[in-house]
């Protein structure tokens, strides 16, 4: 039975749609199914490493900074490492011991991720406000009903 791996353009996908957790751990499996346990290490540290260095300057990137160019940024970078150290779409396809990564998995792995890192990245920077390291701005007052 072929060994499914995510092919770059799925690394792509993956952060771009699961956040920088879920393309830590796609990287990860890539480089357990090649049996690099150097590169699955690596890729754990500096990937934990960016994550809390993200988490940690997320309250302080100005609003009028544009929201996609971190996550374009990261999803490209992680492209790139799939590219360089582990398999290009083309020998995915011409090794047959290799298989792609099915498309609904991708997506169900990556849509988990999602809301895993939302939740995070929520409990941190209420955490953040709770210690008065930042100050969220208070939610809208709900208005009154009005009465005809």
């Amino acid at each position: 039975m072929p060994t499914p791996l995510y092919s770059p353009n799925q690394i792509l996908a993956v952060a771009f749609i699961g956040g920088p957790v879920a393309t830590v751990l796609a990287l990860k499996h890539n480089y357990d199914a090649l049996g690099n346990a150097v590169g699955a290490e690596l890729v754990v540290r500096w990937g934990i490493a960016f994550v809390i260095a993200l988490l940690s300057l997320i309250p302080f990137i100005p609003q009028d900074f544009p929201q996609m160019v971190i996550p374009l940024a990261y999803s490209f970078a992680a492209r790139g490492i799939a590219e360089g150290s582990q398999r290009s779409r083309e020998q995915i396809a011409q090794d047959e011991q290799l298989a792609f990564m099915p498309t609904g998995q991708l997506l169900r792995f990556s849509l988990v991720h999602l809301v895993l890192f939302m939740v995070l990245s929520v409990g941190w920077l209420l955490a953040l406000d709770h210690f008065g390291i930042i100050d969220l701005p208070e939610p809208p007052a709900a208005a009154a009903p009005a009465n005809p």
